[in-house]
């Protein structure tokens, strides 16, 4: 009794077709019949002259078919295996599949979280950039006004000095006009003393 494991290869290599064949089973063994039966039945015929032995075999007594019925038992076996590797391999290459596509889903899903981060961070971007742009200006105002008021204050400064100048100026000429003032009445004084002597001297000499 032959063994499951040791089948042999089916006739029509059915990992060669593009896509997978058709598993009619009696459309499989109908072919098979009809290639086997296309050989001369002579060959059968002179094998068994040839062996004068197997005359009285149990093997000669054999209907003709019986050797078409154990090939066909072990095409069908090959198959059977090959369907059974083929369903493994699709197996494997559908949780494969299963797998990537779960793959798929969380990198759709992360690539639309990382969506949404990118733009809130790009509004955020552009509310620091307005944000910049208003102290940029706020910044261009302050210096526009710096600038005004720094020349004010440059020119405050020189009216100041002017001032300082016009007082230090006016302060030599008020000391001028005291000094003046000061010989004036000093010179009066002398006139008064002059005159009052006189006056004493007429008196006495009237």
């Amino acid at each position: 009794m032959k063994s499951h494991t040791t089948t042999a290869r089916p006739s029509v290599d059915l990992d060669a077709t593009d896509e997978f064949p058709v598993l009619d089973a009696a459309a499989y063994e109908a072919e098979v019949l009809s290639r086997d039966q296309a050989e001369p039945s002579d060959c059968a015929a002179a094998a068994a002259q040839s062996d004068p032995s197997s005359a009285g075999s149990p093997a000669a007594s054999r209907p003709p078919n019986a050797a078409l019925h154990v090939g066909d038992s072990e095409d069908m076996l090959a198959v059977e295996h090959w369907v059974a590797q083929k369903t493994e391999e699709l197996r494997a290459h559908h949780d494969a599949l299963s797998l990537a596509l779960r793959e798929r889903t969380a990198a759709v899903e992360r690539a639309d979280e990382l969506s949404r981060e990118l733009t809130e961070t790009r509004a955020n971007l552009e509310a620091l950039e307005g944000r910049e742009r208003s102290l940029v200006d706020a910044l261009a105002s302050s210096e526009t006004l710096l600038t005004q008021r720094a020349e004010e204050l440059q020119g405050l400064q020189h009216t100041h000095e002017a001032l300082i100048a016009d007082r230090q100026r006016a302060a030599r000429e008020l000391s001028e006009l005291e000094s003046r003032l000061r010989e004036s009445e000093a010179h009066e004084r002398d006139a008064q003393r002059s005159i009052a002597a006189q006056a004493r001297d007429r008196c006495r000499s009237g």
